[in-house]
Formats: C-alpha cells, sequence, structure tokens
C-alpha cells in the first residue's frame, strides 16, 4: 500500500530513499513539493529517479489474480501500468530539470 496514497500499487517506484510509492501518487507530490523525501521528513533527495519495484509489482499481480471482479479502492479499473520504466524515465526530465533551474516552486 502506497504511504501517501493509502491505496494498493498500480504502478510501484523505489525512489532514491530505498522506499516504495505509487508513482503517480509521488509525482503529484513532487508537484507541490519537489524532490522532498514524501514520507514526511523533510529530507530533499540528491536524484528524482525511480525504479520499477518488480517485487512488490509481482505481489499486486498475484493479489489482483486471487480476486477477480474485485477493484481495489482508489482504482478506476483493474488494470495495471504497463511493465515499462520508459514512463518513469519521461517523467524525471521534467522535475530534474525545474529544480536545476531553481523553479521549485512551479511544479
Amino acid at each position: 500500500m502506497c504511504p501517501i496514497s493509502q491505496c494498493l500499487y498500480r504502478d510501484p517506484v523505489m525512489l532514491v530513499s530505498g522506499h516504495t510509492f505509487e508513482k503517480t501518487s509521488v509525482m503529484e507530490f513532487w508537484r507541490r513539493r519537489p524532490l522532498v523525501n514524501p514520507l514526511g521528513t523533510g529530507e530533499r533527495l540528491k536524484s528524482a529517479q525511480m525504479i520499477v519495484n518488480y517485487g512488490c509489482r509481482s505481489q499486486v499481480d498475484s493479489w489482483l489474480e486471487r480476486h477477480p471482479g474485485y477493484t481495489p479502492e482508489g482504482w478506476t479499473e483493474r488494470s495495471v501500468q504497463p511493465r515499462s520504466t520508459q514512463a518513469v524515465r519521461e517523467g524525471l526530465g521534467d522535475i530534474e530539470g525545474r529544480v536545476g533551474r531553481g523553479n521549485e516552486g512551479s511544479l
């Protein structure tokens, strides 16, 4: 379960802090507070790098297989995001570019 959204992961990613979050939740969080650790420590992360957490993703896939017909709370549909790191890479360029230019409040 994502610590930000309190919902079952759809697209779990691990940050450089080693913590896992739902990708869309952490991206939204970083629009308000760029590169701040979402766990509320106020710590600024060194990078916006995200790594797909395939272990967590496999657990979600297994859970969905065992519960056919159930749509988890917070999801609009049962499908999960494609297993690709391309979307993660595309989302990072904007965040890192704005932080690097000092436009933290404009995300």
